[in-house]
């Protein structure tokens, strides 16, 4: 009954129906794990729980290198975050703060500090695998204002699995610290039963001109593999590139198919010397059992944006 009372309200007029076919695609790419955002613009979160990416990893009673060691850890430690970064600290190109963070013992919490470069970014629990797997995303090295990124499958602190990427980032000269936030969730999903796990990994930065975006990683229960990264960017008033994924199920797309479509909008001039332009561009991807092969794009022209001139009503009694 609720749910014929929400189809009657959102019927009553065609804008409307065009805001459930939105809600209906939207539905039919469900989620396993809701996303998990705990480093946000370029710090860990008070409160948050982080896991380790690195191995062996010493928790110190200070912020520094040489002071005493609490506790040696493993990859893939479970760890809460105390509170602000405190001090900095350079490895591999890559700078972060160190924080305070606690770790269960034998059930008795142990505190002390990690170096933020060593704590995953994004980490997903595997939902329905029969063994308790973890997946893990961090830095490995910073160099020329870009991070280098690791995926790692993490099962009984031993690394199963493991595939390079590149985080999603603009270069806007602000130093050595991935300043963006991240968010790790794993997908359900209808496609081949080859991939048993597919995870998506968000990287924003909400400002005009910052390229943002989401990265695929599909699990066939012995290794990783990367599927194609959406990417959009925005400027107020001047242009917009916002990419999207179709899935398997979605549209008449096939088990062994995915989508990446991509929207481009062109403003038109203010003075009217320029005119907008739109298209749309898709890329079909085909799994062929070892990996995602994309075929050519196709471009499809939508209709040129319409810069709105003010009415002579608004201008009267001024």
């Amino acid at each position: 009954m609720k749910i014929l009372k929400m189809l009657k309200t959102l019927l009553i007029n065609r804008r409307n129906l065009l805001l459930l076919v939105a809600l209906i695609i939207t539905a039919s790419m469900s989620y396993a794990s809701e996303a998990q955002s705990v480093y946000s613009y370029g710090r860990f979160q008070p409160g948050s729980t982080v896991y380790l990416f690195g191995d062996n990893v010493n928790m110190r009673e200070k912020p520094a290198t040489k002071a005493p060691i609490v506790r040696l850890l493993s990859i893939g430690s479970r760890l809460t975050i105390v509170g602000e970064p405190d001090g900095d600290y350079k490895a591999n190109g890559f700078s972060s703060g160190w924080y305070r963070v606690q770790f269960l013992d034998q059930q008795k919490p142990v505190e002390g500090y990690v170096w933020g470069g060593l704590l995953a970014f994004g980490a997903v629990q595997f939902a329905g695998a029969d063994k308790e797997l973890l997946l893990l995303a961090g830095i490995t090295k910073f160099a020329e204002n870009r991070p280098a990124g690791e995926l790692r499958v993490v099962e009984n602190s031993k690394v199963k699995a493991k595939t390079p990427f590149t985080w999603i980032v603009t270069d806007m000269n602000e130093g050595d610290n991935y300043s963006y936030s991240v968010a790790a969730e794993e997908l359900s999903w209808a496609g081949v039963a080859d991939l048993k796990n597919v995870f998506q990994i968000s990287c924003n930065y909400e400002a005009c001109g910052y390229t943002r975006g989401k990265l695929l990683f599909f699990w066939d229960g012995n290794n990783l593999f990367c599927g194609p990264t959406a990417e959009s960017v925005s400027e107020a008033g001047l242009f917009s590139v916002e990419s999207e994924y179709v899935f398997p199920g979605q549209e008449g797309c096939k088990s062994n198919e995915l989508i990446l479509r991509t929207t481009s909008i062109e403003e038109p001039a203010e003075d009217g010397t320029t005119p907008g332009t739109a298209k749309k561009v898709e890329i079909l991807h085909v799994w062929n059992g070892k990996d995602w092969v994309a075929k050519a794009p196709v471009e499809t022209e939508l209709p040129a944006p319409v810069r709105e001139s003010a009415s002579s009503g608004d201008s009267e009694g001024n």
